[in-house]
């Protein structure tokens, strides 16, 4: 089986970068102890236009930006509706992480916020190492 190019199935692409860079990123290792912070995220594609993001203006407020509004301003592009995809990942727990946290009664476990301050950066590093494929 050869590589997916981007060209040839763009979201396909996609989620594979991201999960081959989460299951090889160094920040996906527990420091103590063995295994991984997150298992195999959860990938998503929507169209910019849907309208899901305008019905966001009215639930979150009119100083909230579309995709498509977003990107017309931060690129200078014209147009009303430029063509644009939102791509959405997830780093899910892992088991260690959930079943350490379970344990605690009246604090999260010591394990539990690491991953989401390491995914931060993790997420972080993906999109300058994914913009300089």
């Amino acid at each position: 089986m050869g590589a997916i190019r981007f060209a040839t199935d763009p979201e396909k692409f996609i989620t594979q970068a991201i999960v081959k860079f989460t299951r090889e990123n160094p920040g996906n290792r527990q420091k103590k102890g063995k295994g991984k912070y997150w298992d195999k995220p959860l990938v998503g594609f929507a169209a910019g236009n849907d309208p899901l993001f305008k019905h966001y203006k009215k639930i979150i407020g009119a100083f909230h930006q579309t995709p498509a509004e977003f990107f017309t301003k931060a690129l200078g592009i014209g147009g009303k509706n430029p063509p644009v995809s939102v791509i959405s990942w997830v780093l899910p727990a892992s088991e260690s992480v959930r079943k350490s946290n379970r344990l605690e009664k009246e604090y999260p476990s010591r394990l539990w916020p690491t991953p989401g301050i390491s995914g931060s950066s993790s997420t972080s590093s993906f999109a300058i190492t994914l913009s300089r494929s």
